[in-house]
């Protein structure tokens, strides 16, 4: 769990966070069972968990078992062009994760390529993101 948000969190909240990352299943009665507390206290725990957005349930997809290949896309960009392309790329339905970076490649898009014939096209660049107003390289 990263450091920050363990900072938010109190003494049991974090401990039942913890669990819950570890295993996002686990009953209230497990959790309560693991920290020593009532199946109630546990379950108001998750519901605060859930309710302030610090977790959130979602089911993934193995992109391996799915025939899936992530590809990293690394560019450097106008700074000034940074928030515009990372609001255009959130559009594309094949973009996973969107991060800026620090260095001289400062945007980083993860898409999903579900044909191999799309992996040589985002690996040969010819993909849009390069074609980019603002994309350096």
């Amino acid at each position: 769990m990263p450091r920050d948000i363990e900072r938010l969190l109190s003494g049991k909240r974090r401990e039942v966070a913890r669990l819950l990352v570890e295993d996002g299943r686990r009953s209230a009665a497990d959790i309560a069972r693991a920290l020593g507390i009532s199946r109630a206290a546990a379950g108001k725990h998750v519901k605060k968990l859930l309710s302030s957005g610090l977790l959130r349930v979602r089911a993934l997809v193995d992109p391996r078992r799915a025939g899936i290949t992530l590809l990293a896309l690394l560019c450097e960009a106008e700074h000034s062009e940074v928030n515009r392309i990372i609001e255009t790329l959130s559009r594309c339905p094949r973009t996973v994760l969107l991060a800026t970076l620090v260095g001289s490649y400062n945007v980083m898009a993860v898409v999903a390529a579900e044909d191999p014939l799309l992996v040589e096209v985002f690996s040969l660049g010819a993909c849009y993101l390069r074609r980019m107003s603002g994309v350096r390289r």
